[in-house]
Order: C-alpha cells, then structure tokens, then sequence
C-alpha cells in the first residue's frame, strides 16, 4: 500500500535551499510518502499534517513498523516544498542541551533550547528511549509546553504508546499531546526482521 497524493518533486524549485537530508540518518535518505508502505492510516495522517501542519501528532508502535522512515518521508517533503521542518532524534536534543553545560559551550543553554522550541515544524523520533529523570521531564516540560503554547507543530514518533508516554514525559505533558487527539498506531510487519 502506498499514500497518494500529489507530491509532486519540487527540486527545481528555487526558493528549495532546505537541506531535506538534514538530521536524516542515511538509512532513511531515501523515503519518501508515496513509498510507505505499511499501516495505511499512519501514512495518511502522516502525510495531512505534512500538507496541514498544526498541533502535536504522535505515531507510535512496535520496533521495526516504519515509524522512522514516515517520519524521515514527512521531513523530506517539508523541505521539497521549501518549507523549513527540523528531524532529530530525542538523544539529540539531550545531547546538546548537555553539551550546553560545559565550561566552552559551542551553543548555550538558551540557544540549545530555541532550537527545538521556535515554530518551524520538528520531528522528533524514537521518543522514549531515554532514561528518565527528574532532568529528563524539565527538558520534556520546556520543550513540548513551549511548542503547546505557540501551537507550534511537533510530530513524534515512538515506540510507547500514550499512556506509557505519560509516565515516561509525566501527566503535564502527554495530556497537551494527547488534547489534539492525533495519536495513531502504527501497526504491520516487523520489516527487520525479513
């Protein structure tokens, strides 16, 4: 099953200097909307919010679905549209927020969060795999309710569904995810293990 639509390739446009790999892992370099294949309903909604962003969408489901590769699709398409849109994965955005800390930081605490926090459209993969801690749920807390409050578009995928994300990002947060009731399971085989 393949989503279609017209996504038609916008590389000869002008105002296209997006870099639509950016943040990308290279295995996901190639995905596009109209070759996911797997659950149908994921793809569809995956791809309305990419032509209609607003609020807080959240895919989730078992390790090996596709979740990564629709969510590396979504970005691409942002991009060939000339429409910024940030994909990174969750340790990366802990990863430079702590690296924020240090004596010579290249970014600063404040920088390191505007990042994730301004309007453009982010991405977040593989939400969850973080240990959590009290640190952990600050970070959530600022980036999400900043995001929430600028109704700014956030796609998340993950493998924790709603309720295990609450206690993973605590009741604050995944009650704002969970208010503009786009949460979809992405279901389908295990394309690893083939």
């Amino acid at each position: 099953m393949s989503a279609k639509g017209d996504l038609s390739d916008s590389s000869s446009n002008p105002r296209c200097a997006i870099d639509e790999l950016e943040g990308i892992p290279k295995r996901y370099h190639e995905a596009d909307l109209l070759e996911c294949d797997g659950d149908i309903e994921a793809v569809i909604t995956a791809t309305e919010w990419v032509f209609k962003p607003s609020g807080m969408l959240l895919i989730y489901g078992k390790c090996g679905r596709g979740k990564t590769w629709l969510a590396a699709a979504a970005k691409r398409q942002f991009n060939r549209g000339g429409r910024e849109c940030l994909f990174v994965k969750e340790q990366q955005i802990f990863s430079d927020i702590r690296q924020s800390f240090g004596e010579n930081p290249e970014m600063s605490e404040h920088k390191a969060y505007e990042k994730y926090t301004r309007g453009a459209p982010l991405i977040i993969d593989d939400v969850g795999v973080e240990k959590s801690s009290e640190w952990v749920l600050s970070v959530w807390e600022k980036i999400i309710g900043q995001r929430y409050d600028d109704c700014s578009p956030t796609m998340l995928t993950s493998n924790l569904n709603i309720d295990e994300l609450k206690d993973y990002f605590g009741v604050r947060v995944a009650a704002r995810i969970r208010e503009d009731k786009k949460i979809v399971e992405y279901v389908g085989k295990d394309w690893r293990a083939e």
